[in-house]
């Protein structure tokens, strides 16, 4: 980031230096280029002046890792809901039968798991 304010081409400038009790200072700039009428909050990207160092990188690695795993995981915990359904109900279709949000499989879990089956109470076990 540079020292002059606002950069060139920007029309919007804050500058706020923020000093939390018991933890870390730092120094945060905003500006909105002019080319922008408006800005979103949700287009924001937060960078360190100077760029980014090597812990930056070492952090995004293992943010990205982490996220990644949790995206996958989500996938085959879904996955296995529909494929759970699909058996219980003793339907042979594919998942689109069942392409539905994850409170709506969990709804239809429930309703398996009041039938008269012998797997409907291990399914209620589980859904607990």
């Amino acid at each position: 980031m540079p020292d002059d304010w606002p950069p060139d081409g920007h029309s919007f400038y804050y500058r706020m230096d923020t000093h939390l009790d018991g933890g870390p200072s730092f120094s945060m700039d905003v500006a909105l280029p002019s080319a922008r009428p408006t800005a979103d909050i949700s287009t924001f990207r937060l960078d360190r002046h100077g760029g980014p160092n090597e812990a930056d990188f070492a952090f995004r690695e293992r943010l990205y890792n982490l996220i990644g795993a949790i995206v996958v995981a989500g996938g085959h915990v879904e996955a296995s809901m529909k494929r759970l359904i699909l058996l219980l109900k003793g339907d042979e279709g594919g998942f689109s039968v069942v392409d539905k949000t994850w409170t709506d499989l969990h709804k239809m879990l429930l309703t398996q798991s009041r039938r008269s089956i012998p797997q409907a109470a291990a399914l209620a076990e589980a859904l607990k």
